[in-house]
């Protein structure tokens, strides 16, 4: 019987690439895609066969727009935050020594939402600016098709964590871990949980793998990330932070404020105060607007909330370049790791 191989969306080129034939297939493919947030907009399919035309297609704006990806609705004036907007300031909360190690869980309010993005672009964004080792953990059991952290970096081992697990016996030196990790650019470490050498529903790992790992990590890493996308108490028990992921619209406000509620339930107040909520701007507007006074709300019980503009290069799915963002996507991204390791925001 002659073999079939299924290819996924996420597994061809980029629309461009140097020889490829799939470009244009993973963008029709991309069109189909069940979860909205995974379809690309109208400009970006427009960009990507304007593109293979001979001379190319310039766009004009319109209605005086920039031509751009719309980025959800805009937020009144008086939702923005009371920091004032100083890059050099987040800069420098973001390259302060850190007095002990700290560990950072995100998840996700639903799936789709970004947690896994907004894990990977964090992590290389305190990489690269602490210049320093910082670990990003998948600890996900989800066995669905998203995109997993593995997915956004340059793989250079298959090994997941819980083929970690199973050889921390052997883990002496900061070499020996490395066996397991796959580096980004950026200095960041990734720790897989994807791996493609057995069906996800064999191998889980537990939570005491779990906890055996973190503890083994803790000696290497000042800063580790943890994307677990779901509520595991066993992750937000040893959190010293957390990131709130939602969709920057009126349900996904919604959701942050259960979500919040859900820890207070868990019997972690304390991760309240020192929750960040991140609200991505992951597909167009759809005529609605945030409420200010929701916002200033949700912001009031926790370290603050940032709103992340949607970007092309994110909404693919592939491997993560900073260099590729927008400035507004970078500099989202920048104010979320200073509030997070910077001192608590006294709010009145």
């Amino acid at each position: 019987m002659e073999r079939v191989d299924i290819v996924h969306a996420d597994q061809l080129p980029l629309p461009g690439s140097r020889g490829d034939d799939w470009g244009e297939s993973r963008m029709l493919l991309r069109c189909v895609e069940p979860e909205p947030a995974g379809r690309p907009t109208a400009r970006e399919v427009a960009d990507a066969f304007g593109a293979l035309l001979p001379s190319g297609v310039e766009w004009e704006d319109v209605e005086g727009g920039t031509g751009g990806d719309d980025d959800g609705p805009a937020v009144e004036p008086e939702t923005a935050s009371d920091e004032e907007d100083d890059h050099e300031q987040w800069m420098r909360t973001i390259r302060t020594p850190l007095p002990a190690p700290l560990r950072i869980a995100l998840v996700g309010v639903k799936d789709g939402v970004g947690c896994t993005t907004t894990t990977m672009v964090l992590g290389a964004v305190l990489a690269d600016q602490r210049q320093e080792r910082v670990l990003a953990i998948d600890a996900d059991r989800h066995t669905g098709s998203q995109v997993r952290i593995g997915g956004r970096v340059f793989r250079n081992t298959l090994a997941s964590l819980s083929d970690l697990a199973e050889s921390l016996h052997e883990v002496r030196h900061f070499e020996d871990l490395q066996l397991f990790l796959s580096p980004h650019r950026s200095g960041l470490q990734v720790l897989a949980n994807d791996s493609v050498s057995r069906i996800a529903s064999v191998g889980q790992f537990t939570d005491y793998d779990f906890h055996r790992v973190t503890r083994t990590t803790r000696e290497y890493f000042d800063l580790t990330l943890v994307d677990s996308d779901k509520f595991m108490p066993t992750v937000l028990r040893a959190a010293d932070r957390v990131v709130i992921v939602s969709r920057a619209d009126p349900a996904g406000l919604t959701q942050a404020q259960q979500a919040m509620d859900r820890l207070v339930t868990l019997d972690l107040p304390d991760l309240v105060r020192e929750a960040v909520v991140v609200l991505n701007h992951s597909r167009p507007a759809a005529g609605w607007t945030l409420d200010a006074a929701s916002i200033r709300g949700l912001s009031s019980r926790c370290r603050g909330v940032v709103m992340v503009p949607r970007d092309g290069h994110l909404t693919m799915g592939s491997t993560v370049e900073l260099s590729w963002l927008t400035p507004e996507a970078y500099k989202a991204y920048l104010r979320l790791a200073a509030l997070l390791l910077g001192p608590r925001p006294i709010f009145p």
